[in-house]
């Protein structure tokens, strides 16, 4: 007996397989998502720290410098919110996504550099309290970077040493009386960063490919599903020509040979 023509079972979970180049291309969409995002988070809560910073060092290093910082600060912060919310208006493919990580990227570069760049524009007096704020300020800003711009490696990586790079290079050029002490524990502070920050990066994506399986997985076993239904209203239509083949074939019921 032949199976009845259009009926081939075996295919349809042959055909069950992931696509991996689609998988990676989704997931490089979502780490760009998650990335803006949180780069955006960054920027609208951003001002309340650098009003502080340029409040409180104002008085000690003059309202102009601490006005020129404030313009360039906020010209990356800007960066960050229009390229933010033009991939929000955009909404681009998976093809496409990864652009706009390169621009948030270099946007995220220039405000880490702004800020780290706060030590040279507003100097003051080495050896006052006011100094060492700015310091532990760019260690807290520093320290933000293994959250949000963890998604990705070079974004990570430019940020941190934006923020920390100028603030080591200038307790040297200055020859501070603990130059030694701040720019070996600034150092540590970047290595740290960079490392945890590689965890991070790993975590992230590891929970977005694990969801983007997931997702494609349903989605074809909902596909599976709705053929196998298929097939059957296929088989049940022919039962009674298969019951016909096979009364044939085995002379059923007697005496009809």
């Amino acid at each position: 007996m032949r199976a009845p023509d259009g009926l081939n079972v075996a295919s349809l979970y042959s055909d069950f397989r992931i696509d991996e180049v689609a998988i990676a291309r989704e997931v490089m969409a979502e780490r760009v998502r998650v990335f803006t995002d949180r780069s955006v988070s960054g920027a609208l809560s951003s001002p309340f720290g650098t009003l502080l910073l340029a409040a409180i060092i104002g008085p000690g290093a003059g309202w102009q410098q601490a006005a020129i910082w404030l313009v360039l600060i906020n010209l990356g912060e800007l960066l960050i919110l229009g390229f933010g919310y033009r991939y929000r208006a955009v909404r681009p493919d998976a093809r496409s996504s990864h652009v706009w990580a390169r621009y948030q990227i270099g946007a995220n570069a220039a405000t880490g550099l702004a800020w780290g760049c706060s030590i040279w524009i507003m100097a003051v007096d080495p050896v006052s309290p006011l100094y060492l704020f700015n310091i532990c300020v760019l260690v807290g800003v520093s320290a933000l970077c293994v959250s949000i711009m963890s998604a990705f490696r070079l974004g990570m990586r430019l940020f941190a040493l934006g923020v920390l790079l100028p603030p080591i290079l200038h307790v040297f050029w200055i020859s501070h009386p603990q130059a030694a002490q701040i720019g070996s524990g600034l150092s540590i502070l970047l290595a740290l960063e960079l490392y945890y920050g590689h965890f991070a990066r790993r975590q992230l994506i590891h929970g977005l490919d694990a969801a983007q399986r997931s997702r494609a997985q349903v989605a074809q076993l909902s596909q599976l599903r709705g053929e196998l239904f298929q097939s059957n209203q296929q088989l049940g239509e022919k039962m009674p020509t298969l019951a016909r083949h096979w009364n044939a074939s085995t002379n059923w019921p007697p005496g009809t040979s």
